[in-house]
């Protein structure tokens, strides 16, 4: 059992967060509560019969933790990270860590020096469809040759209720991120693609990624990303695709449970709505570190290798060439 306190509760805590960890009961136990909302603070921790805390420093100085969820940096932002690693406790970190990638790597290298565990989420790599994804191509589909993003691009003005899911570099850092996770080498280039416009008068725009050929032989994975903008009324969420080609053929993931694929045999549907959710599969991993377990997990030079890729995206569509990265995901000096 892994005692934890919550800090910050955010807008999605009774949709997203409170169900799993009621799913994960027998592995989560909440010790304690904050957030910048006394009210909203009070009810969670009456609801789960716990203290409410009237700061971060309080709560991780006094309640008996063994690690920290911080679901919402509130107005503070990583200021607030900051304040909940000088307990020197694991943190599990849900929302962006900004735009600055000297910002994100000077904080990785302090958590790195202090051996602390920090885990960001990122929802797209644990999501049902995903996961069996990997399955496939570890058993049917072979290794991905080619994919294929079609995404609507959410507008600044839309309430961002996932982490890596918001507009601008959010966004496009949640995608890259998981097109890193799935091909498993390192992003070479950004090409640009020619801008079109969409319905609505929504611009769209295409851009290609390459990667690195693997280490086992074979040619490197490429990646097309078409990003278009919602016109207004269009849920952003509701319009992701991702096809990936294969080996030995191919799969489209249709949202977070959804997914159809194709080998040798005829085409198949598969809903995983019944599956665990990928907040589930997330706080399982982080309470398995936290334990001593080996199992893998992202950290934060992931979240400035995806960050750093999205900012050469928008030099590669301001100047319209090719942006060359380097071996840690940077774009390259001209």
């Amino acid at each position: 059992m892994v005692n934890v306190g919550i800090i910050g509760l955010g807008p999605v805590w009774e949709s997203r967060y409170r169900p799993a960890l009621g799913r994960l009961r027998g592995r989560i136990s909440v010790r304690a509560v904050y957030d910048p909302v006394a009210e909203r603070a009070a009810q969670a921790a009456a609801d789960l019969r716990v203290p409410a805390f009237a700061g971060v420093v309080a709560l991780g100085e006094r309640a008996a933790c063994d690690a920290f969820l911080l679901l919402d940096t509130g107005w503070a932002g990583i200021e607030t990270l900051r304040l909940v690693a000088r307990c020197r406790k694991p943190i599990y970190l849900s929302g962006s860590l900004g735009s600055n990638p000297a910002r994100i790597r000077a904080l990785h290298a302090q958590v790195r020096s202090e051996g602390l565990t920090l885990m960001p989420e990122f929802s797209r790599r644990y999501t049902p469809a995903t996961s069996r994804l990997h399955e496939l191509m570890a058993t049917k589909l072979g290794r991905p040759r080619r994919i294929v993003v079609d995404a609507v691009a959410p507008r600044a003005d839309d309430p961002c209720l996932v982490p890596g899911q918001g507009p601008g570099i959010d966004f496009l850092t949640g995608l890259f991120d998981w097109c890193r996770y799935v091909v498993r080498t390192r992003p070479l280039r950004l090409l640009p693609g020619l801008p079109a416009e969409g319905a609505g008068g929504a611009e769209n725009h295409s851009l290609r990624l390459e990667f690195a050929r693997p280490r086992a032989g074979g040619e490197g994975c490429l990646v097309e990303l078409r990003l278009r903008g919602a016109p207004r009324g269009e849920a952003p969420e509701s319009a992701l695709v991702q096809h990936v080609l294969c080996e030995r053929g191919e799969a489209r993931l249709l949202g977070s449970d959804e997914i159809v694929w194709r080998g040798d045999e005829s085409e198949r549907h598969e809903s995983l709505a019944a599956e665990r959710s990928e907040v589930e599969v997330m706080l399982d991993h982080f309470c398995r570190r936290v334990v001593g377990g080996l199992v893998p997990i992202p950290d934060v030079e992931d979240v400035c290798r995806a960050v750093e890729i999205a900012c050469a995206v928008e030099e590669c569509l301001r100047e319209g060439r090719e942006v060359p990265l380097s071996a840690d995901g940077r774009a390259k000096e001209s």
